[in-house]
């Protein structure tokens, strides 16, 4: 049996503006985007947060489900950080 691909990256949200909106950020990425294994919060300051993500596939797919989900705009990405802006 072939088992996926598993990357390990660090996630940058900016444009959180509420603690409303970190707890649907939090919910969202545990509990509603496909693959993901591990989420862990490094750091919470005001309007950001950073995270670790262990996630099934590349950081092209991983990126493609969050903006589905989150409706978010992209900053920067390669193959081990992701930096985005909730709109």
């Amino acid at each position: 049996m072939h088992s996926p691909s598993v990357t390990t990256m660090f996630l940058m949200i900016r444009g959180i503006r509420t603690f409303g909106d970190y707890v649907r950020l939090r919910g969202t990425l545990k509990e509603r985007i496909p693959g993901i294994r591990e989420s862990v919060l490094r750091e919470a300051s005001w309007r950001t947060a950073r995270f670790d993500i262990v996630t099934e596939g590349t950081v092209a797919g991983f990126t493609e489900r969050l903006r589905e989900k989150l409706g978010a705009e992209i900053q920067h990405q390669d193959d081990r950080l992701l930096e985005l802006n909730l709109r």
